[in-house]
């Protein structure tokens, strides 16, 4: 065989077996290689750097990755030094790997070639970290980075800007624990972070809501300007996450100092369009520091400043910011999450939004329509909701705005909904515009979309407070043909209606509707015996709709007088024994007085029971436990005298036959 090959058994100086190798090598026959080499180590045969290197090439060529690996361990147990060619197998036997996705392989093979001695080269270390994050394995690529680092201390290069890619990386994908890795790291290795390496780990803090790793990041930057390590200065990303940090941690005053400081990088930067970005970031931090008045503090003074600078107009960026934010205040008010379906009342709508967050949520769709922003459906409803907090001159202008705010939007492709509709007929009545807002409602009806018993019972109380008493009954043969299931409110909205429209009889048809209907109970209040009305909603509703709230609350005055007349007519009847509970309502109990008086009864909230209205004080027994004192017995009156027995009258005389003529009267 080695005649064949043409090795001479005595040709020095690799000896047969490694003159064999190297014959197959120079003619191609890898396997063979691989063969001769494996043999040479089983046979305890000594092997010289040739020998190694000519293996690694042909495992190289044959792609047996583990094979490589056994000859570089071998290497190292022969205190044998890879020579340049074996490094460039190595390296070739890594690329490939990367290429193929082999991560696992990739990362054994360069630990191996470290371990071996493999020299620095910037180049493979920037391949092996750009493979793993390629592969979103970014702690990988930083532990090789490290274990590189510790071979490579000593050696020249850039090696920052390789943990610098590597950082921006992990912020790009969101490993904000690993950036902060990565600038420790840089600190280890004494690195001089930029300043975009400071604006990642900032970031990284904010978004893990650690306002410490930001001030400490701050504090480094801060030093190393300070020491005149670093010419960089703080832009306004770095101030930002530092107004974040403040706030998170309470600081308003510092806060204030670093949203000053961006407005005169801004102004230094660029003028009015940076100013706009120093609003917009500061704005920003706001919302995740848990600071969502500071937020509408500052977005309130970029809209007044706008007014003379087109330039400071806020944009998507801050629409979405102030949207967060006004979400979080709602969240933070108790009861901020309204039942669906409550309906208008007093409050009108969600009790928890303050006036300065009405206001705040006025100006932001008057924002909206002026940039042309559109929110989606949900989000209009939710600032419509908050718009309907205000009163007074402010509701009426809101109310104003309020169509050009749904023409605008429905222009840009809004989709409004039941909500949208409930929400815009409530903020057209709080502010006097009852009208607009049911033609728009009878629009929203005439597109055939679904509407549900909550928007009807809006637009009906939207009648009561507009005064359009005559468009209840159409709107409830709309409910009939619908049909929807009618709430309690649904009829005290209709029998108040008819009470303020003048029409009594309409009243009491809603009243008996209601109870035919099961809203109210047929009883309506009236105790067994007729001798109590109760005019608690548990007494007088019997659905589970009305009673799912407080069911100890009061009716209203207007379905409070209907159920008085109802139990008013003679097959009932309401006397001087009746008593009426009104509690504490004012309202209630001017209403019922007022009814008590037309039956000419006397109204006097009883001392003995609170709460009840009667028609006289009943009497109350004293403190004490004395007895009541008697009162003397009348005397006795004496019998009257009997009057003496009559005597009977004669009896007139008989008479003769005949007739009594006037000739016998003359006659007698």
């Amino acid at each position: 065989m080695l005649r064949k090959a043409g090795v001479k058994p005595d040709q020095p100086p690799l000896g047969a077996m490694g003159c064999l190798l190297e014959k197959c090598w120079d003619a191609g026959r890898n396997q063979d290689v691989v063969r001769c080499f494996e043999k040479m180590r089983e046979c305890d045969i000594r092997l010289v750097p040739r020998n190694f290197t000519s293996m690694l090439s042909a495992c190289g060529r044959l792609g047996q990755f583990d094979k490589a690996m056994d000859c570089l361990g071998a290497m190292k147990a022969a205190d044998v030094r890879p020579e340049p060619g074996d490094w460039q197998v190595l390296k070739s036997i890594l690329q490939q790997c990367a290429r193929d996705g082999e991560i696992d392989r990739m990362l054994r093979c360069f630990a191996a070639m470290l371990d071996a001695g493999y020299p620095a080269d910037l180049e493979v270390l920037k391949k092996i970290v750009a493979a793993c994050v390629d592969a979103g394995r970014h702690s990988d690529a930083l532990q090789q980075f490290g274990a590189a680092w510790q071979k490579y201390k000593d050696c020249s290069g850039d090696f920052s800007s390789v943990l610098s890619d590597l950082m921006a990386s992990c912020a790009t994908c969101g490993r904000h624990a690993l950036v902060l890795r990565c600038l420790h790291c840089m600190r280890v290795c004494g690195f001089h972070p930029r300043l975009e390496d400071f604006n990642h780990a900032i970031n990284a803090g904010v978004k893990l809501g650690q306002p410490d790793e930001v001030l400490r990041c701050w504090s480094e930057l801060d030093s190393d300007v300070r020491g005149g390590r670093t010419e960089v200065r703080p832009d306004l990303i770095t101030l930002q996450g530092l107004m974040w940090a403040r706030l998170s941690k309470g600081d308003l005053a510092q806060a204030d100092r670093c949203f000053e400081a961006m407005k005169v990088q801004a102004r230094a930067q660029g003028g009015e369009g940076a100013l706009r970005n120093a609003y917009e970031l500061a704005i920003e931090a706001c919302v995740p520091a848990g600071r969502p008045d500071a937020a509408c503090r500052l977005f309130n003074e970029m809209v007044r400043a706008s007014a003379h600078s087109a330039f400071l107009k806020p944009r998507d960026s801050v629409f979405a910011s102030m949207l967060a934010a006004l979400d979080r205040i709602e969240a933070a008010q108790p009861g901020a999450e309204p039942n669906p379906g409550q309906p208008p009342g007093q409050p009108p709508a969600d009790p928890s939004m303050d006036d300065s967050t009405a206001r705040t949520a006025a100006r932001l769709l008057d924002a909206m329509t002026q940039a042309r922003y559109l929110p989606t459906t949900q989000e209009f409803n939710r600032l419509l909701l908050m718009v309907c907090g205000l009163s007074g001159e402010a509701a009426r202008d809101a109310a104003d705005r309020a169509e050009q705010w749904m023409r605008s939007a429905m222009d840009l492709g809004l989709d409004p909904d039941a909500v949208t509709c409930r929400t815009f007929l409530e903020a057209c009545a709080i502010g006097g515009r009852g009208r607009p807002g049911l033609a728009f409602f009878d629009a929203f009806l005439m597109r055939r979309v679904a509407a549900d018993i909550t928007v009807f019972d809006t637009a009906l109380w939207t009648c009561c407070v507009a005064g359009l008493y005559d468009q209840v009954h159409g709107y409830l043969h709309e409910i009939i043909a619908a049909g929807l299931e009618t709430t309690p409110q649904t009829f005290e909205y209709a029998i108040a209606a008819a009470g303020a429209g003048g029409s009594g009889d309409a009243a009491q048809a809603y009243l008996r509707t209601a109870v035919n209907t099961r809203a109210f109970q047929e009883s309506l209040g009236a105790s067994a015996a007729g001798a109590t009305l109760d005019f608690r909603a548990s007494s007088i509703y019997a659905s589970r709709f009305a009673l799912a709230g407080d069911p100890e609350r009061l009716v209203p005055a207007a379905v409070a007088c209907a159920v008085f007349d109802h139990h008013a007519d003679p097959p009932r009847g309401i006397g001087p024994h009746t008593r009426f509970f009104v509690g504490s309502d004012q309202a209630l109990i001017g209403a019922i007085g007022e009814r008590m008086k037309s039956l000419g009864l006397k109204p006097t909230m009883s001392r003995a029971a609170p709460g009840w209205l009667v028609h006289e004080p009943l009497p109350v027994a004293r403190p004490s436990g004395r007895p009541l004192p008697v009162p003397p017995a009348p005397p006795a009156r004496r019998p009257l005298p009997v009057p003496p027995a009559r005597r009977p009258l004669p009896a007139p005389p008989a008479r003769r036959g005949g007739t009594f003529t006037s000739a016998t009267r003359s006659r007698h």
